[in-house]
C-alpha cells in the first residue's frame, strides 16, 4: 500500500493519494516520508544564514542545493569561511539539524529561506585540525589556485583564502582556536636537572 501511495503522489493524483493515506492512517501503520533528490531541481538557492557566536552576530548568504546534507553544508562553510565543522550547530525551522538530513527535509527550497548557524568555542589540537583539513581537501576537488601548487613534505595545504602555501606560524582566526601554535614552533618545557 505504501508503494501505491508513493506512485500516486509521484503521478500528482491528489484524490487517489488521499484515499491511500486515509487507508494507511486507518491501519495505524508507521510511515516515513523522505523526499528523494529527484524531487528537487538542481538549481542553487540563496540561503540566508544568521551566524552567531557568544559575542556577535551577522548575516551571510550561501548558495546551496536543496538536497545538500547538513554534513556537506558544514564542510562548505569550513572551506568558504574557515569555521570548523565541529564548532557549527545549525538550526532550521526551530529544529537542531542532524548531519545526515538534507536542507530540503528542513524546508529549504527557495531563495531567501533562513537558517541559523551557532558557533561554539572549541579546543582542538593542531593535529586534529590538520587531519580534518586534509580529509576535507581530499574529498573535494581543489580550487584552481590550489591545484597548481601542491604542498611538499612538512608543508600543510593552505586554506582556500590563504595567500601563502606555507604553514602559518599561528593559525588564522577560528573561534576557539586563538593562540594555538603550529607544532614546529612550540618549544618543549625545559627539565630542571
Amino acid at each position: 500500500m505504501c508503494a501505491d501511495l508513493t506512485r500516486v503522489i509521484e503521478a500528482g493524483d491528489i484524490q487517489a493519494a488521499s484515499i491511500y493515506a486515509a487507508a494507511l492512517a486507518h491501519q495505524q501503520g508507521g510511515l516515513k516520508i523522505q523526499p528523494s533528490e529527484r524531487s528537487y531541481a538542481d538549481t542553487e538557492v540563496s540561503l540566508a544564514v544568521v551566524v552567531e557566536d557568544s559575542s556577535s552576530s551577522c548575516c551571510v548568504t550561501v548558495k546551496v542545493l536543496p538536497h545538500t546534507t547538513i554534513a556537506i553544508l558544514k564542510q562548505q562553510i569550513f572551506l568558504e569561511y574557515g569555521f570548523h565543522p565541529r564548532v557549527q550547530r545549525w538550526v532550521i525551522g526551530h529544529c537542531l539539524c542532524a548531519e545526515q538530513r538534507s536542507l530540503a527535509s528542513y524546508g529549504v527550497r527557495r531563495d531567501g529561506d533562513t537558517a541559523f548557524l551557532y558557533l561554539l568555542s572549541a579546543r582542538l589540537t593542531w593535529q586534529l585540525l590538520q587531519q580534518d583539513q586534509e580529509s576535507t581537501l581530499l574529498t573535494r576537488a581543489p580550487p584552481p589556485h590550489m591545484a597548481a601548487a601542491p604542498a611538499g613534505p612538512g608543508e600543510y595545504p593552505p586554506h582556500p583564502r590563504s595567500p601563502t602555501s606555507r604553514a602559518p606560524q599561528q593559525l588564522p582566526h577560528i573561534p576557539g582556536l586563538e593562540g594555538l601554535q603550529h607544532p614546529a614552533t612550540q618549544t618543549e618545557p625545559q627539565q630542571q636537572g
